[in-house]
């Protein structure tokens, strides 16, 4: 527990210093870039769960069942190699003049690139390490946006800020990670297309397609809001989005440590022990929650200057998601340290039909408070599920230890 609090309490400060440009871009950005600047979050989420976010947690897992474990050069090289083809499959549709895309996949290039840097002292639980990545990169970006701001102020873009996350997460990889990379393993493509083929024929082929469908679940709100409403719906849940993470940085913590650490236990015991650890870390947690919910009617007025009245009915409902999400989260790593990775894709794949058959039908009627309502009940559904199996997990290990002394 003492790592997830030192994950947190680094991760608190992080978003602590985020707080400055996302009140300075809810604030300087109009509401039609705010919602181009929303949907291009989105879509550099999805790409980079689907290729960056699954790759990690395969980098994290595979000691057990895998190939021959890559080098940390030759792995990344592996993952930019991925979003090289990306680009190059996206360049029809840059070329025709959807320009911003081209920045998006720059965005996901970068976040590969320093998402690896803090997978890599992640595995080897360094978690100091880890944090500090994340701080330098966030520090680095808000003093380039406060910069950013004070020569724009109003007619701030939505290229501006990918543009500058972009090259701050470039530089920040650069600089604390350059001397681990050993050049010739990561150019060495043909390795890394000969991994891609030992990882498609073994199980872990469901582990990613487990992230990739959860990628796309999760900003399906977001895709169909821009489809089926207004930008000034987008923009409203984009907002209500931004708070909302803020909420779940102890919940990234939580995963950052369970993950690595669940993986390198064997004994059932130590994992019953570890999920007790974090049942207390609740009570701190939740009322954290319940606070934020309570007074963001007066936080998030000031915050966007009245621009989005129902931000505020919007983040209330996605707390009440954030504490479902709380409450289930040490399962997902139990399910993977049991390597149920077909069992976590089939759920996915339920939880992402579920999830875009309600939004489709409550972002026609009720806007925004539809796709919040889909977000709550969909997550709650699948972290369900998964608590359901873990438990069963859990309690057929415990038996079949206690059977076998």
């Amino acid at each position: 527990m003492r790592s997830i609090y030192q994950v947190f309490l680094f991760d608190l400060l992080a978003k602590m210093l985020l707080v400055v440009s996302a009140t300075g871009t809810i604030r300087y950005m109009a509401e039609g870039e705010f919602a181009i600047y929303t949907l291009a979050l989105s879509l550099v989420g999805f790409f980079s769960q689907t290729l960056a976010g699954s790759f990690n947690i395969l980098y994290i897992v595979g000691d057990r069942g895998m190939p021959p474990e890559q080098s940390p050069s030759s792995f990344l090289g592996f993952q930019v190699l991925t979003v090289l083809l990306l680009g190059i499959l996206a360049l029809p549709v840059i070329l025709a003049g959807n320009w911003i895309f081209g920045l998006v996949i720059a965005l996901v290039l970068a976040g590969t690139l320093s998402d690896f840097s803090k997978t890599f002292y992640q595995k080897e639980l360094k978690f100091i390490r880890y944090s500090a990545i994340e701080l330098a990169r966030t520090a680095t970006f808000v003093g380039a946006f406060v910069l950013l701001v004070a020569s724009i102020g109003y007619g701030l873009k939505a290229w501006h800020l990918l543009l500058v996350q972009a090259v701050t997460m470039a530089a920040v990889f650069l600089a604390v990670f350059h001397s681990k990379i050993r050049v010739a393993e990561f150019l060495n493509f043909g390795e890394a297309l000969e991994f891609a083929c030992k990882v498609w024929k073994g199980k872990h082929r469901y582990l990613l397609g487990y992230f990739s469908v959860l990628a796309l679940f999760s900003q399906t709100d977001v895709f169909l809001l821009r489809a089926l409403s207004s930008d000034k719906e987008l923009a409203a849940y984009g907002s209500a989005l931004r708070y909302y993470s803020f909420l779940l940085l102890a919940l990234g913590a939580v995963h950052a440590v369970l993950l690595p650490t669940m993986s390198k236990k064997s004994d059932v015991e130590e994992l019953s022990v570890i999920i007790g650890q974090y049942r207390r870390a609740l009570l701190l947690i939740i009322p954290v929650i319940i606070f934020g919910a309570w007074a963001s009617q007066w936080i998030i007025p000031w915050v966007d200057q009245g621009k989005y009245p129902s931000a505020v009915l919007l983040f209330r409902i996605l707390s009440v998601s954030a504490v479902v999400s709380f409450v289930f989260s040490p399962y997902v790593s139990l399910i993977l340290r049991f390597e149920e990775y077909r069992f976590l894709f089939n759920v996915i794949l339920f939880g992402l039909f579920l999830n875009a058959t309600m939004n489709y039908t409550l972002i026609v009627r009720y806007g925004a408070m539809g796709a919040a309502t889909s977000n709550l009940v969909s997550y709650g559904i699948v972290n369900g599920m998964l608590y359901r199996r873990a438990s069963h997990l859990l309690h057929e290990s415990r038996r079949s230890t206690s059977g076998n002394t």
